[in-house]
C-alpha cells in the first residue's frame, strides 16, 4: 500500500510539472518554483518543493533557506496574500556568472486548496518587465493545476488524533516536555505518539517528519 501510495504521488508531481513546464512556454516565462508553505515551525525550501525547473546548482545555494523567515523573500506570504511583482532571487555565491541571467524578472503569489493548504509560486521571464495578462494567464492555470494535483493525491497515512497534534506543536518547536504540558500528557506519552507517527510517515526523526506531515497535509 505505501509503495502505491508513493507512486501515485511522484506519477501526480511529474504531471504536474509537465503542465508547469508547458505554461512555461505559452506564457513567456522560463522558470518556476512551486512550494508548499508550512502554518507553522521552521520550513526549510528545499523540503518543501512541490515542483520546480530551477538549475541543481542554484537549489543548493538555497538549501538551508527558511520560507518563512522575515529575511527570505517568501516570508512575505506568512501575512499577506498579495502578489510580489519584483522577487529578488539572488544568485548563490558558488553559482557560475552564466547562470545569474535566468531570472531577471520573477513575480511571486500564493494560492490555497478548499483545504486550506497554502502553496507559494515563483515565476521568471527574461523580459525585463512581464505582461500583466501573462501574469493573469499563469495564476489561472496554477489554480486549475493545483486543484488536479491535490485532488489526486492519494489518502494520508492514517496519523491519530494525538500523533497530529504532537506532530503539529512539534513542527512549532516545541520539546517534548513542552508539548506534554499543552496536551496534559507525560513527556514519556508524547515521544511514544511521534515514534508511532515517525514510523507511519516512514520517517527517521521528528524533523523529518513533520516535513513529511507538512507536505501530506496531515499538518
Amino acid at each position: 500500500m505505501e509503495f502505491r501510495v508513493r507512486a501515485v504521488v511522484e506519477d501526480a508531481k511529474a504531471t504536474f510539472r509537465d503542465r508547469l513546464g508547458e505554461l512555461c512556454t505559452r506564457s513567456g516565462f522560463t522558470h518556476f518554483l512551486v512550494c508548499q508553505y508550512p502554518n507553522c515551525g521552521t520550513a526549510p525550501l528545499v523540503e518543501n518543493i512541490v515542483a520546480t525547473n530551477w538549475p541543481a546548482a542554484f537549489l543548493r545555494g538555497y538549501a538551508d533557506v527558511d520560507i518563512r523567515s522575515e529575511r527570505s523573500f517568501l516570508g512575505h506570504f506568512r501575512s499577506s496574500i498579495a502578489l510580489i511583482r519584483e522577487v529578488d532571487i539572488k544568485t548563490p555565491p558558488d553559482v557560475t556568472r552564466s547562470l545569474s541571467g535566468f531570472f531577471p524578472c520573477s513575480i511571486a503569489y500564493t494560492l490555497f486548496t478548499s483545504a486550506r493548504q497554502q502553496y507559494v509560486f515563483v515565476m521568471s521571464s527574461p523580459s525585463p518587465e512581464i505582461d500583466d495578462a501573462a501574469i493573469g494567464q499563469a495564476i489561472f492555470e496554477t489554480m486549475e493545476y493545483l486543484a488536479r494535483l491535490t485532488e489526486r493525491r492519494p489518502l494520508r497515512p492514517d496519523i491519530s488524533q494525538r500523533e497530529t497534534e504532537c506532530l503539529f506543536w512539534a513542527a512549532a518547536g516545541k520539546s517534548s516536555e513542552d508539548i506534554g504540558a499543552i496536551l496534559c500528557l507525560s513527556s514519556h506519552t508524547v515521544n511514544d505518539y511521534l515514534k508511532s507517527a515517525m514510523k507511519k510517515l516512514e520517517s527517521i526523526n521528528r524533523t523529518q517528519a513533520v516535513a513529511k506531515a507538512t507536505r501530506l497535509g496531515v499538518i
